[in-house]
């Protein structure tokens, strides 16, 4: 099989019932497609490259556990963050259209933090140590896209169905509870 097919079909898999998916469906809810998904894919590009050319050395040389910690950390704050906005953001049209550019950069760094030590940057790390790297980035990166454009629909289809106020609330609660998570495991791994 060839290697691409390998990572694509390793990740896509892997990357079902994670909690970056979570998180993009919150972020979808909060922010609309076109931005998560341009975010999405920016992250998911960053972080296989990453996985790729410099994985096995990070993987060695960063700790799991504080970055677990710190991760963990941040996504309670984002929560706080999201439970304390204002809901009239998410109804006024103009402001998504203005911040379109901060939610792609919202979008990317939680990503980023969401993915970073997962179970499909380690499922790229590994496939790339049996070489064909660029083999393994192209997979890898259209595997996250595709499982998380998933996501991406069914949350732009509750967007739509949905009320702000609401997706504040399950947005807040989904980043806490993905927050709670990387502490617990940070702290008792």
């Amino acid at each position: 099989m060839p290697t691409a097919f390998l990572a694509f079909g390793v990740v896509f898999l892997a990357e079902f019932g994670d909690k970056t998916e979570i998180v993009t469906l919150a972020l979808v809810a909060r922010y609309g497609a076109l931005p998560v998904l341009l975010g999405v894919s920016l992250a998911t590009c960053l972080i296989s490259a990453v996985s790729v050319i410099v994985g096995g050395f990070l993987h060695a040389a960063i700790p799991t556990r504080p970055t677990a910690i710190a991760a963990g950390l941040l996504f309670v704050a984002l929560a706080v963050w999201t439970l304390s906005r204002d809901d009239t953001l998410l109804e006024d049209p103009e402001h998504s259209e203005r911040s379109m550019g901060g939610a792609v950069a919202v979008t990317a760094a939680t990503f980023l933090l969401t993915e970073f030590g997962d179970k499909t940057m380690l499922a790229t790390i590994t496939l790339a140590a049996r070489g064909e790297l660029l083999a393994v980035w192209l997979g890898a990166t259209i595997g996250v896209i595709a499982a998380d454009g998933i996501a991406i629909a069914v949350g732009q289809s509750l967007r739509n169905r949905v009320s702000p106020r609401l997706i504040r609330l399950g947005s807040g609660i989904a980043f806490g509870g993905v927050g709670v998570i990387l502490l617990v495991e940070g702290l008792f791994r």
